[in-house]
């Protein structure tokens, strides 16, 4: 009866162990994920402030300006020549 009670020993530490590695190696995943996200998040804002940046910084040009003027005022006669 010992006997047994110390392989069922054994095999309770070595499980115990096993877990404790697995429960170890997910924590260590999680925090990897997290990492990515945070830098993944970081990068999309940073893109999303260079477009908005480069956009506004295009409005303010005249050309074009005039130019996005000249599509609005084409776009209301093409609707209003369809009425």
């Amino acid at each position: 009866m010992s006997k047994e009670m110390a392989e069922m020993q054994s095999k309770i530490f070595t499980l115990k162990q096993q877990v404790s590695v697995a429960s170890e190696i997910k924590a260590t995943l999680d925090s990897w994920v997290r990492h990515e996200n945070a830098l993944r998040e970081r990068e999309q804002k940073l893109i999303a402030s260079q477009v908005l940046s480069n956009i506004e910084k295009a409005l303010k040009d005249p050309k074009m300006q005039t130019s996005l003027l000249k599509e609005a005022i084409a776009e209301v006669q093409k609707l209003t020549a369809k009425k």
